[in-house]
């Protein structure tokens, strides 16, 4: 990245480093931890798990999927109100869960130690991203980047942002699996060379061939069509015979790692530059993650200095070796 972009992103680090955060005082750690483990406590001995408690009465309304919508990122919200076939999977997902719940909490799984101790480290997993993502959302200013920042990033960075040669491709795909016998590898060859010499003696039609033949399930639907791919990107040997063949041929057989592959070269894109209204929306969520990358380390590093938990090399050495001898008695 070159000097100027780190005006950007580089203050923000500055500003949370040089901070004398109170990390204590952003949240009551005890309260959120006794929230998020409410349920998992369990009091007296463990029953005996192999009796199934009767079912608990368990459902599901208008007022949890609102909550639970609210906490998913807001253009997979969008997406599944707009969407009546993924709303309905989303809810149904949700009473499924709800039902797997109902059914661990009824068998008193709750009361085992082993679970209790995933769910006493899980709790604690959202306790310490909850943290810090409160602490990156307080110091990332919310109108970040600024127009005039992504016109800035662009202008620093537009000799690299290039949209690379791209080639509209479409193929018919033999795989030729791990476990394939020598005669088997043979037998799937064989039947490449025969539909690729009745595409090219017009007995058979490319598409028809790839809906009947090809076992590539994403282009077979769509008469073996790839789409619009960058060149850089192909496969090795899939690259060169598409590059050597003129638009609207059909190749021979070209084998791969993968398999056998029967391809048609479509029109060839030229590398092109990206103007600033095409890649603003990109450069925007990347200077987003790229600060939040660096923000996230700064506030560890502080947060590892304001609460230290400190751990000495030679004794994670001697846990090591300790662990191990014991590994090793139990085995053998």
């Amino acid at each position: 990245m070159k000097k100027q972009n780190y005006m950007v992103i580089g203050i923000l680090v500055a500003v949370v480093t040089a901070l004398v955060l109170d990390l204590s005082g952003m949240v009551n750690l005890k309260e959120i931890y006794d929230f998020l483990t409410e349920e998992t406590a369990v009091s007296g001995q463990v029953t005996d798990t192999s009796q199934t408690a009767a079912p608990m009465d368990m459902t599901i309304g208008l007022a949890d999927i609102q909550t639970l919508l609210s906490k998913v990122d807001v253009n997979q919200k969008q997406a599944l109100l707009e969407d009546a076939i993924a709303f309905r999977e989303f809810v149904r997902q949700e009473a499924t869960n709800a039902s797997l719940l109902a059914a661990a909490k009824s068998n008193n799984l709750e009361a085992d130690p082993d679970t209790r101790f995933l769910l006493q480290r899980n709790a604690e997993n959202v306790l310490r991203e909850v943290y810090l993502n409160n602490l990156i959302a307080s110091q990332l200013p919310a109108d970040f980047p600024s127009t005039e920042q992504i016109s800035q990033y662009y202008e620093a960075n537009k000799d690299n942002l290039i949209l690379g040669e791209r080639i509209s491709v479409w193929q018919i795909y033999l795989p030729v699996t791990r476990d394939m016998s020598t005669a088997g590898t043979v037998e799937m060859e064989k039947e490449a060379n025969r539909i690729a010499a009745e595409i090219k003696q017009n007995k058979l039609d490319f598409s028809t061939a790839a809906i009947n033949y090809s076992q590539h399930q994403a282009s077979r639907v769509n008469g073996g069509y790839m789409g619009l791919l960058k060149v850089s990107e192909l496969i090795p040997g899939i690259d060169k015979a598409l590059m050597d063949m003129d638009e609207g041929e059909v190749s021979g057989v070209v084998r791969t790692e993968m398999g056998f592959h029967i391809l048609k070269r479509g029109e060839i894109i030229p590398a092109q530059d990206m103007t600033l209204e095409q890649i603003s929306d990109q450069i925007k969520n990347l200077m987003i993650n790229q600060a939040r990358t660096q923000l996230r380390n700064a506030i560890v590093e502080k947060v590892s200095q304001t609460f230290p938990v400190p751990v000495e090399d030679t004794m994670i050495e001697e846990w090591r070796l300790t662990i191990k001898t014991n590994e090793s008695g139990i085995t053998n």
